[in-house]
């Protein structure tokens, strides 16, 4: 149990009886973003890739907001009004298939990623042989390069088995995270409520 005594003051302990609260809110979010990532891995993508349509939706509003007010101000600069209208445009769209683009965003990305891992991987293997007398060791260089193109090469090969699998870790590592944070505000709790 813990012991909240000594350098406490009168203030900080109301302040955590007051708040605890929030350990117990952040904790169930977590649990349930962990199951939820756990069981429909393209659903929490398509979650993800809903929130960053509302996020860029917002930000093209504000940045055409932005841009016609420095119209009056002679500042107008045309590429920015450019990136505006690109941003709502996309942004309208990444809403308006939500269901469809999850898929497709999801391999593509990784298809990308993937790219970069196999070009990475083997960049970082020359690099490692290349340095071996600077660095008098091939094997962190070598063993990292390896790592990458291994990665990048399994992307490329099943890019929406291992973003599932990538996003079901994530919600393992939530799931775990919210567990503990969820026993530490009991204790939390348990501790403050024997000090009073």
């Amino acid at each position: 149990m813990m012991n909240f005594s000594g350098d406490m003051t009168d203030e900080m302990m109301d302040y955590l009886k007051k708040t605890t609260w929030v350990g117990y809110v952040y904790s169930i979010v977590s649990i349930l973003f962990g199951l939820f990532a756990i069981i429909a891995p393209v659903g929490t993508l398509g979650l993800f890739i809903g929130v960053f349509g509302i996020i860029l939706l917002i930000h093209g509003i504000l940045l055409t907001i932005s841009v016609i007010l420095s119209v009056r101000s002679n500042n107008f600069k045309p590429a920015r009004l450019l990136s505006a209208l690109l941003e709502l445009v996309v942004s309208i769209f990444i809403i308006a298939q939500l269901s469809e683009i999850s898929k497709f965003a999801l391999s593509a990305a990784f298809i990308g990623i993937g790219i970069i891992g196999v070009a990475g991987g083997i960049y970082t293997i020359v690099e490692g042989i290349r340095l071996r007398t600077v660095v008098n060791e091939i094997p962190p260089a070598v063993t990292r390069g390896i790592l990458i193109l291994i990665i990048g090469i399994c992307m490329l090969i099943s890019p929406l088995g291992l973003a599932q699998a990538m996003i079901r870790l994530m919600g393992i590592a939530s799931l775990v995270f919210g567990v503990l944070q969820l026993l530490t505000t009991i204790r939390m709790s348990k501790g403050l409520n024997n000090n009073e």
